[in-house]
């Protein structure tokens, strides 16, 4: 269960990083098919044993702080919507 797009952001920012450029046209192309390869190689890494790629600690402590919060609620519904949002500014 993926709690938050912080993946989809970091890839989100390779790939922004690897253009060099605002508004990218053919290069667009030739960079996705790097990324491709890239993903690929990776994906067949884990499918033969290795281990997947480390998540960084803090966004680690942050999942679980937000699996505690579903597993378990508060009771009153303000309450559990205010420890949801302060765990976003921790």
């Amino acid at each position: 269960m993926l709690l938050g797009n912080n993946h989809v952001e970091g890839w989100h920012n390779k790939l922004h990083k690897s253009f060099q450029c605002e508004h990218p046209t053919l290069e667009f192309l030739e960079k996705l098919k790097t990324e491709e390869s890239s993903f690929q190689l990776d994906l067949a890494a884990v499918n033969a044993g290795q281990e997947a790629k480390i998540q960084q600690k803090r966004y680690a402590d942050h999942n679980k702080r937000l699996i505690n919060l579903i597993k378990y609620p508060h009771s009153n519904t303000e309450q559990q919507i205010a420890a949801i949002a302060h765990s976003f500014y921790l």
